[in-house]
């Protein structure tokens, strides 16, 4: 039982820092996008 609370736990960390990874990536590829569209204004 241990290792199977440990192994999901990790499990969903895993989890966590992949979304949060992609939800990182596409927050960049926004920013950059805005950053592009306000270089002009520079």
């Amino acid at each position: 039982p241990e290792k199977l609370f440990l192994s999901s736990a990790w499990l969903k960390a895993d989890l966590v820092t992949w979304t949060g990874r992609a939800g990182g990536a596409i927050w960049g590829l926004q920013t950059d996008d805005w950053a592009q569209g306000l270089c002009p204004l520079c």
